[in-house]
């Protein structure tokens, strides 16, 4: 398991997302979860593959954004740099 690092501009779109919807803080944790265990997750933007974005889609019905993070890993670290709440396209999560 990897640690996760952020940078100051992360922090402050994790808090003001949390002010927007009730369960910003879940997806944060979801998405940080799952990074710290796999970091080759998302989309490579490098050659190299450090640099990488990945999306979790949110889902209206239960008050989740989308959180959309760009990161590398380096030295057992993964280190969010960017990172972006926005409104979920979808309605519902899961499938029915």
């Amino acid at each position: 398991m990897l640690t996760i690092v952020t940078e100051p501009s992360v922090d402050e779109a994790y808090e003001a997302a949390c002010l927007r919807w009730p369960k910003a803080h879940d997806v944060w944790e979801a998405i940080t979860w799952a990074l710290s265990r796999e970091p080759r997750e998302g989309r490579a933007l490098t050659e190299s593959g450090n640099v990488r974005a990945y999306t979790l889609e949110g889902a209206r019905s239960v008050g989740w954004p989308t959180l959309t993070v760009l990161y590398r890993t380096e030295n057992g670290h993964v280190v969010i740099y960017d990172a972006e709440f926005t409104e979920a396209k979808y309605g519902q999560a899961g499938r029915a």
